[in-house]
């Protein structure tokens, strides 16, 4: 392929990333892709056989820079890997607040096709789903956390969940939440999060400069999420309104009807 070709072919993969990502595949003729690259229709399609070959090689060409993108916020934060996440999903809030944000284009577009399974751009969509889910089942597994392939599966399901819901509410506070579920599935207490955020980082609101989290202190009850911890042999102390294992003093979430197992910090355990 000749300079020139592959200039003219990054020339149309960039105006159909900045048409489709803004305003979805279906929306965006070939025609609109065209005109904004500067070239003729026949030109397009000497370089992509159709339409739906020019979308599944626009998310292709996104798939190295999200993944670089979501690399380097995990490891913008030292320590556990809960702190990183933490700030993974504070550096997705600043990302959402920028006017120009609509979330996971690999999400975005599987929703579009939904009714086409066979479609190239799903196929490279669940590829890239595919690769993200493994690269945080690694990170799991340097730490030593057990079902490293389980868990990795679970944080792909907050992270989705919390994109689709920031989209739908046009609110990036809903990555703050995503903590409480990430120590959830992680079988952590509150208490057991490293405490690395400082005393002037404030909830993430639409609009917001600020892209640091809650600290836990700061997180009601209501937002806690079941852990592992389960209520000693003795039963729970209350302490400032907040319920907690009388053996280790851990923050206890009792679910009803939920049976709670052994508690990790003391290994006791009783019926919920």
């Amino acid at each position: 392929m000749s300079r020139d070709t592959t200039a003219t072919r990054r020339r149309i993969i960039e105006a159909a990333d900045e048409l489709f990502y803004s305003e979805g595949v279906k929306s965006v003729s070939v025609d609109r892709i065209a005109e904004k690259a500067a070239i003729t229709k026949r030109t397009l399609y000497y370089h992509f056989r159709s339409k739906d070959d020019l979308i599944a090689a626009y998310l292709a060409e996104r798939d190295v820079p999200t993944m670089q993108r979501y690399r380097t916020w995990l490891g913008m934060a030292p320590g556990p890997v809960l702190v990183r996440l933490e700030r993974m999903f504070g550096e997705l809030a600043k990302a959402a607040a920028d006017p120009k944000w609509r979330g996971c284009g690999f999400l975005r577009v599987a929703v579009e096709l939904a009714n086409l399974p066979g479609h190239p751009a799903r196929r490279v969509a669940a590829a890239h789903k595919r690769r993200f889910e493994a690269w945080l089942a690694d990170e799991l597994r340097a730490e030593g956390i057990l079902d490293p392939a389980g868990k990795a599966r679970c944080l792909m399901i907050v992270l989705d969940g919390v994109i689709a819901e920031m989209i739908i509410h046009k609110n990036n506070g809903y990555a703050g939440a995503a903590i409480s579920m990430c120590r959830a599935v992680l079988g952590m207490s509150p208490c057991e999060r490293p405490a690395t955020i400082s005393d002037a980082d404030v909830d993430l609101q639409p609009g917001s400069s600020s892209t640091k989290l809650p600290r836990a202190k700061d997180v009601s009850l209501a937002q806690k999420q079941p852990t592992d911890h389960a209520l000693t042999t003795a039963g729970p102390v209350a302490v400032n309104g907040e319920r907690r294992c009388s053996a280790c003093h851990h923050d206890v979430v009792v679910v009803p009807g939920m049976s709670l197992r052994p508690c990790p910090s003391c290994e006791r355990s009783a019926a919920a």
